[in-house]
């Protein structure tokens, strides 16, 4: 369980951090040295159905070109779901493409569907844009029928090529057994992300991104303190892949994406590999990708004691109620850890609300789940494992600069009980502080 204190920035820290802060200036200023030759470097390759159909070399106008590669995967995608017609074109025997200059730059595109364009930095060797998307137009024709999924495929193109067609097979992640927890993790959250309305990703996507880049960061890192950034392309790219797949591509690429995205987030952090303890395995939907267990071997069995064995005395279970000692909400912490504003009414002007609860007794493996309500939609939830005596805080930040005007409820369950439920309000100019 990680417990976090807040800097005078606002950044959520560990314990262990705010005694280290030397460690971390070192750790950020090596990455950062680092960082700088391999940026000079940056390409991306633009995949469909395995094969790599473009290089591109720049971020145009997105400002990265992991930036710039998400685009285009997003954009092949939406040609997958509406321009099947066209992928399946019976004049041209394929893809109907079309090649033009939109905007200065030579463009590929496919019915309604802007695909690719090409920028002068993509082109090496002497040669020039126009050569560039006409080699990329190839690709792409090539290419396209074989990525949309079985499902869609008109039969008279199976017929007409019955050995074009790729099975769609699951990839595997490619990290090693000590990483497999994280892998889960990032799946779930993507997979969360995927499941989501178009409203509620629009609103909390942010928070998912910002919580993708912790876990990663945080995974067998010890003493470099909080993720140097909340937010990346290569992250969000992922998200967005994920709500962009049909059915059938993203069983099939789910785990690989989770294992892509940690590698290529780590290196563009220049994050250490196999540092730290491996953490508890975490309670996770079942993942096909990892390896069975060893079978134990079985040992024969013996005669039974035949004395009658004294029954145990059991002592009764807490009840999960007894397990919270306090539940406070506020805006943040001071410099001294004191809990700030503590009450039930906020300013609508504030930017994150930190929920501070202290639990006694807790057995191990304790699931605590802490959930931010309007009305009956669950704005965001976190989950934390406890055991003992300990406090611990969460935090949970506004999709836009700051939470709406409304009235909202925390409520807290342990181990799927809910125990506590708290109402606030948040309205323009009515903070007030009451002791919790």
């Amino acid at each position: 369980m990680r417990t976090y204190h807040r800097s005078p920035t606002g950044r959520p820290q560990k314990d262990s951090d705010i005694v280290s802060r030397t460690t971390v200036a070192v750790c950020i200023a090596a990455m950062i040295a680092t960082t700088g030759a391999a940026l000079a470097q940056e390409f991306s390759n633009i995949v469909i159905a395995g094969e790599v159909v473009a290089r591109i070399r720049t971020a145009g106008p997105y400002g990265t070109v992991y930036l710039r590669q998400a685009k285009i995967d997003q954009a092949i995608v939406e040609a997958m779901s509406s321009e099947i017609d066209n992928i399946f074109n019976r004049a041209t025997d394929g893809p109907n493409l079309s090649v033009a200059r939109v905007d200065g730059l030579w463009t590929l595109s496919i019915g309604n569907v802007r695909l690719i364009q090409a920028h002068p930095q993509d082109a090496t060797g002497g040669a020039s844009t126009q050569d560039v998307i006409m080699q990329w137009k190839e690709n792409f024709f090539r290419q396209l029928p074989k990525g949309v999924s079985p499902m869609k495929v008109p039969q008279w193109w199976r017929d007409a090529h019955p050995d074009a067609q790729v099975q769609i097979q699951a990839r595997a992640h490619g990290m090693p057994d000590e990483d497999l927890p994280l892998v889960r993790e990032v799946a779930e959250i993507l997979h969360e992300g995927r499941n989501m309305s178009e409203a509620d990703f629009a609103r909390l996507s942010p928070n998912m991104e910002r919580l993708l880049i912790e876990q990663i960061w945080d995974y067998r890192n010890p003493g470099c303190g909080p993720a140097p950034l909340e937010s990346h392309p290569r992250v969000r790219g992922a998200l967005l892949r994920a709500r962009g797949l049909d059915e059938a591509a993203y069983r099939a690429d789910r785990w690989w994406a989770a294992g892509f995205t940690i590698t290529k987030l780590r290196e563009a952090l220049n994050m250490p590999a196999g540092v730290g303890p491996v953490p508890e395995q975490r309670d996770l939907p079942d993942f096909e990708a990892i390896p069975e267990p060893p079978v134990e071997p079985v040992t024969p069995p013996v005669a039974p004691d035949t004395t009658p064995p004294t029954p145990p005395v059991e002592p009764p279970a807490p009840r999960p109620e007894d397990l919270l000692e306090q539940v406070s909400i506020g805006t943040g912490l001071g410099p001294d850890n004191s809990l700030l504003n503590v009450g039930q009414q906020f300013d609508a002007e504030v930017a994150q609300i930190m929920v501070y609860l202290k639990v006694a007794d807790a057995p191990q493996n304790t699931i605590i789940s802490v959930a931010l309500h309007q009305g009956e939609n669950i704005m965001a939830r976190r989950l934390v494992r406890v055991s003992g005596n300990q406090p611990f805080a969460v935090t949970f930040y506004p999709g836009g600069t700051s939470f709406p005007s409304a009235d909202y409820q925390c409520r807290v369950t342990i181990n799927g009980e809910e125990v506590r439920s708290i109402p606030f309000r948040v309205r323009p100019g009515t903070t007030s502080v009451l002791e919790g």
